[in-house]
């Protein structure tokens, strides 16, 4: 049984469960920073994108600020840092960050969650990493997706992630 999520009606990113979700979200991330107009600066927050025969691998190192709230506490949020982009999360979804590095951080914090949480990872997996660190200013760490690939009728590869969270 996999952890359902809630698409936000009329976003960009459409899986219904966590890895495909996250593995979209990812997916979507490297693709708008492989665009010149979008990244003239040549950013390259999304590393070592790599599919083998069983898994998706990847790491991030994205942009983060930190500012202190009028209580003293911190808020650390993540910038659009191409130029742009066409996102959303659209209305009622599981995920509410506007920009869309921010969403991804969001699916990237919700799914280290799930990982400590023994109901929902009996198997101890540790396949999300991540960690801020203020000095540098960034959200780094890496992703590990069991996947199934195929094959498209029309020829196109497929990569469907498989559920390891309950």
């Amino acid at each position: 049984m996999a952890i359902s999520i809630t698409p936000g009606t009329g976003g960009t990113i459409k899986q219904t469960n966590f890895e495909a979700h996250l593995l979209e979200i990812i997916t979507f991330a490297k693709n708008q920073e492989l665009i010149p107009a979008r990244n003239p600066q040549k950013f390259n927050y999304i590393q070592g994108f790599t599919f083998t025969d069983t898994l998706f691998r990847c790491n991030f190192s994205l942009p983060v600020n930190r500012e202190t709230n009028e209580t003293g506490g911190n808020l650390i949020t993540v910038p659009d840092y191409l130029t742009g982009v066409t996102f959303t999360p659209g209305t009622g979804g599981t995920f509410k960050s506007a920009n869309f590095a921010a969403y991804l951080s969001e699916v990237i914090l919700y799914g280290q969650d799930l990982e400590a949480d023994a109901l929902k990872n009996p198997t101890a997996a540790d396949r999300i990493t991540g960690s801020y660190d203020i000095n540098p200013k960034v959200f780094g760490g890496s992703i590990e997706i069991p996947i199934i690939p195929s094959v498209s009728t029309d020829g196109r590869p497929i990569y469907t992630a498989v559920p390891y969270l309950v």
